[in-house]
């Protein structure tokens, strides 16, 4: 998940944090892993953003990675829950990963192709 400012510097943008959350249920529940909630995991994502906010990049210049954890722990060897579990948020500034701007890519339909729709952008070199 990533935070972005935004372009009028008033704050940050997340992208979609309450899928992310019901993402992490899903994967706790298949592991037998007690998970926050969606509030408690949106409150955790805003708390971490705002505590490294000064590591937010400026709009257009990249975002704050967020990757959120989910771990048991206790001294416990074997397949069993674990006694006691921790739940975290790493936080990383990265660039963006194009050096071009995002644009709109122009869609065209090749007559040749039949119902075949192609991705055209006159930056891209086709591979095939």
């Amino acid at each position: 998940m990533k935070a972005y400012r935004r372009p009028d510097k008033a704050g940050y943008t997340l992208f979609r944090p309450e899928e992310n959350a019901r993402r992490m249920q899903h994967g706790a529940e298949r592991m037998c892993m007690p998970a926050p909630s969606v509030e408690q995991f949106v409150h955790a994502v805003k708390l971490t953003v705002l505590a490294n906010r000064r590591w937010v990049p400026p709009q257009g210049k990249g975002a704050l990675y967020l990757r959120p954890l989910l771990m048991g722990s206790g001294p416990i060897l074997g397949l069993a829950p674990a006694p006691e579990y921790t739940f975290l948020i790493y936080a990383a500034p990265v660039g963006n990963y194009f050096k071009v701007s995002a644009t709109l890519v122009p869609v065209q339909q090749s007559p040749a192709a039949g119902n075949e729709t192609r991705m055209t952008d006159p930056r891209r070199r086709d591979l095939d």
